[in-house]
Order: structure tokens, then C-alpha cells, then sequence
């Protein structure tokens, strides 16, 4: 199994936990990728 599922499968795992519909996964994925471009964009300026 590749990392990739693996992350995954614990995504799904702590998501069913805090009951999170489709959207509100989709969303959590969203912002994470907003916070990692933002980092990236800081660290390209300093």
C-alpha cells in the first residue's frame, strides 16, 4: 500500500470520527492546501 493510501485511509478514519460530511472533508483539504502555499510563498520571501 503506497503512502498515499495510507494517509488516506487515516484521513477517512479521523474524519468519520469527527462525523465530517463530503464537503466539510473537502474543505479541511482546501484550507490545508491554502496553509502549505502560503508557507511555501513566506519562505520564498525571506
Amino acid at each position: 500500500m503506497s503512502d498515499f493510501w495510507l494517509n488516506q485511509a487515516l484521513d477517512d478514519i479521523v474524519f468519520d470520527i469527527l462525523s465530517l460530511t463530503e464537503d466539510e472533508r473537502n474543505e479541511v483539504y482546501y484550507a490545508v492546501c491554502e496553509l502549505v502555499k502560503n508557507r511555501l510563498e513566506k519562505a520564498r520571501s525571506v
